[in-house]
């Protein structure tokens, strides 16, 4: 999360930055200037806002991620083995487990976003953004 968290921000700002605005509002010219912005403005620890939704996310979902691709690979696996699985299965193992890992990790990444793109001041943690959440899209 040391690297996740301000590479998630600095992305999710200029995601939202090109749906909402098109090309004639756009406010960063790009990453390093989302750095740069985000430090002059709040400090170095602006670019960890979102910390604890990023290892809301992370967290379980990497856990969904390498528990379904192991006991995918052990149903798969002939005779118990897993170093005779093919390619084929293997690939298969890992993009079940991926599934998995995005079905886990979509709510979390939903509130996670929301948090990070958010003006400074809309949201108070990242409790605050789910209860909003749920309050108004359900």
């Amino acid at each position: 999360t040391v690297i996740m968290t301000p590479g998630e921000r600095i992305k999710c700002i200029l995601q939202v930055q090109q749906t909402s605005a098109g090309t004639a509002g756009v406010k960063y010219n790009g990453p390093v200037h989302v750095v740069r912005s985000l430090v002059a403005e709040g400090g170095v620890s602006s670019l960890y806002k979102g910390t604890i939704a990023t290892l809301a996310r992370d967290v379980p979902a990497s856990a969904a991620f390498y528990a379904s691709y192991e006991l995918i690979q052990r149903g798969l696996a002939p005779d118990g083995d897993r170093s005779k699985l093919s390619v084929g299965n293997t690939l298969f193992a890992g993009g079940t487990a991926g599934i998995c890992n995005w079905l886990v990790a979509i709510p979390a990444d939903v509130v996670k976003s929301r948090l990070q793109a958010a003006p400074e001041g809309t949201y108070s943690g990242t409790m605050d953004v789910l209860r909003k959440l749920l309050a108004h899209e359900g």
